[in-house]
């Protein structure tokens, strides 16, 4: 099937979403006011100043303030609660790991070059292990 423009496919895909998701009890209905807000039932997620806001629980990534607001909405506090964790843990590595690259750039000293470069090397490592421990919380997330 070819679609004429761009907004064809976009609203045949979300025609095809919103079907999908009627089904289940969880309704996910995307906000045609502006792009920087989602609807989930009757929870608004907003985006403001670069960050996602689901009431005033603060998210980095969009996929996380909806997999927790889907959360919540089917009583999964435990999901929830985790989702909001890694969230937060994922932004703050990735803060870290831009700092330290940074850092060694600007640093003449081997010395420090090398204690940022093992810093460096262990959140990369945390970084990684908490991405997949994001993702299969969203994965997990049942929109029954």
């Amino acid at each position: 099937m070819t679609y004429s423009t761009k907004k064809d496919l976009i609203d045949r895909l979300q025609t095809q979403f919103n079907k999908t998701v009627d089904s289940t009890q969880v309704k996910v209905k995307l906000s045609r006011n502006t792009p920087t807000s989602i609807y989930v039932n009757d929870q608004c997620i907003e985006q403001i100043n670069g960050s996602w806001y689901v009431g005033t629980e603060q998210f980095h990534y969009k996929k996380s303030a909806v997999g927790y607001c889907i959360s919540i909405v089917n009583n999964d506090r435990e999901t929830a609660n985790s989702i909001k964790f890694y969230d937060h843990r994922v932004n703050k590595l990735t803060e870290d790991v831009k700092y330290y690259i940074h850092s060694m750039r600007k640093t003449r000293s081997k010395v420090r070059k090398n204690i940022l470069s093992c810093r460096l090397s262990d959140s990369g490592w945390e970084l990684e292990g908490a991405r997949e421990h994001l993702q299969s919380n969203l994965v997990s997330i049942n929109l029954a």
